[in-house]
């Protein structure tokens, strides 16, 4: 348990980034499951239980923030892509696309992109775990 504090106490920055954005999907996760579609809850609690176990065993725990940061990279140009394409078609009417495609939503892009780009920048230059301890 000493590495794992040592880890986090040595990476707090990425530690809080790595937080914030499990938070966010977290609570997408909640939004979709109170829309009956419970997978997208499923899929960030089993990301997020990998993250942990990965930061407790603390073996490879760069490989598991790097493939976290590439999805949040990944999800936030897909976003603002389709925001694009979107921002060229008719008024959106449903409260719902409007939402995940309007300022609130490339908000939320941008700063998930923010993010991404953290975490990976960092996840390459963590050290390697010190297991002497």
């Amino acid at each position: 348990m000493k590495q794992q504090l040592h880890f986090i106490k040595t990476n707090k920055y990425l530690y809080i980034a790595l937080t914030a954005t499990l938070l966010f999907f977290f609570r997408k996760g909640i939004q979709y499951a109170l829309l009956d579609s419970y997978i997208p809850l499923l899929v960030i609690i089993a990301l997020a239980l990998f993250i942990w176990v990965s930061i407790y065993l603390l073996k490879g725990i760069r490989l598991a923030i790097k493939i976290w940061s590439v999805f949040l990279i990944l999800w936030a140009l897909i976003k603002l892509l389709l925001f694009v394409a979107m921002s060229f078609l008719d008024e959106l009417s449903n409260s719902h696309i409007y939402h995940q495609f309007g300022i609130v939503g490339l908000l939320s892009s941008i700063l998930i992109l923010c993010f991404g780009i953290y975490i990976f920048r960092k996840s390459r230059k963590l050290s390697p775990p010190n297991f002497s301890d």
